[in-house]
């Protein structure tokens, strides 16, 4: 099986890629720079280190500045903290 990237295949039949196929590859690599950065994230942070980190990136995207300080106005509970930082629920008991 050959692997053929799309700079050899422009180069071979003399075209570049429509306008749409170019924006269609650059949403997909920032997407898959996100899902990497997730994944790293989980895989090379400590589970006691999760939720302060999660703490400051929601502060960065939904927090609003109030005298130097960046209250959020989310309402989560403590499932929905352990989902997003890939550990399981301590107050949940089975």
């Amino acid at each position: 099986m050959t692997r053929v990237t799309w700079r050899a295949a422009a180069a071979e039949s003399g075209s570049r890629p429509s306008a749409s196929r170019q924006r269609e590859r650059r949403a997909f690599a920032a997407r898959l720079r996100v899902v990497e950065a997730e994944i790293a994230y989980l895989v090379f942070r400590d589970v006691p280190g999760r939720p302060a980190s999660l703490q400051l990136r929601l502060a960065e995207a939904y927090g609003r500045k109030n005298s130097g300080k960046l209250p959020l106005a989310l309402r989560l509970t403590d499932q929905d903290i352990a989902s997003m930082i890939g550990a399981c629920d301590a107050s949940r008991r089975l």
